[in-house]
């Protein structure tokens, strides 16, 4: 993995994402009127609670961390064959070279249509023609019944979701055995799903369809690797493909 590339995915791991998520829990749970405004209060005030509260665990941490006795460090042979282990987040999938992006068959109608809908989401908007063209290929047309239930609250997440045609709820429990609580209504353009599939983090809502609907998806390991080729195109710039929930 590309040196620059690995430093701001770790950064933004560890300084953005678990902002981000709170802030879009609060988002859907308050449904303010004007979210620029409410989300700017928000991380003045709860935004710094978080982060100063993150900062003294992470104090913590590294305090207890420094009474451990320093153990004999392994031999070069035993370090060699755990760098040959491949973790999911530094597997194979993420060297460029490996990487064949996905190609699913479709007629040209199905690929504008796709197009269209990419450009309402704004998770996609931003990614050049050639970016776009890549997504598209990868992506899959799934057709559900009312009611059918697309993701559910912890279970561990393998897609990204741009609805095409219906209407989706959003629920959400906020304590283990609290109730299901409704948060909003996905449309078609909207997208779903995207930190889970990124960060390898459990889903952090339920959305079932509220009547017979179409999705658009597209898998963990594509998305995944075509950000990474992204980055190493560009020298480690951030790549203008999507990475936040």
């Amino acid at each position: 993995m590309n040196q620059q590339a690995e430093k701001l995915r770790l950064y933004a791991q560890e300084n953005v994402v678990f902002l981000l998520q709170k802030l879009m829990e609060d988002i859907l749970a308050q449904q303010p009127k004007n979210v620029i405004d409410w989300s700017i209060a928000w991380l003045d005030k709860k935004g710094r609670d978080i982060v100063k509260s993150r900062q003294k665990q992470n104090a913590h941490s590294s305090s207890s961390d420094d009474e451990v006795i320093e153990l004999p460090k392994r031999p070069v042979a035993a370090r060699k064959q755990r760098a040959s282990i491949s973790a999911e987040a530094y597997g194979q999938y993420n060297r460029k070279e490996s990487f064949q992006p996905r190609v699913i068959v479709k007629t040209q109608q199905q690929k504008e249509k796709i197009g269209k809908r990419l450009e309402q989401s704004f998770m996609f908007a931003s990614l050049d023609q050639k970016e776009k063209d890549i997504v598209i290929d990868a992506m899959e047309e799934r057709s559900y019944n009312a009611e059918d239930w697309v993701i559910k609250q912890g279970d561990n997440g393998d897609n990204l979701y741009v609805v095409d045609q219906g209407e989706l709820n959003c629920y959400k429990r906020f304590t283990k055995d609290g109730e299901n609580k409704f948060l909003k209504v996905y449309y078609p353009g909207e997208s779903f799903g995207e930190l889970a599939l990124l960060y390898n983090a459990p889903r952090a809502a339920s959305i079932p369809g509220q009547n017979q609907f179409c999705l658009v998806c597209i898998r963990q390991i594509n998305i995944q690797s075509h950000c990474q080729g992204c980055s190493n195109e560009k020298e480690g710039e951030i790549c203008k493909c999507p990475q936040v929930d």
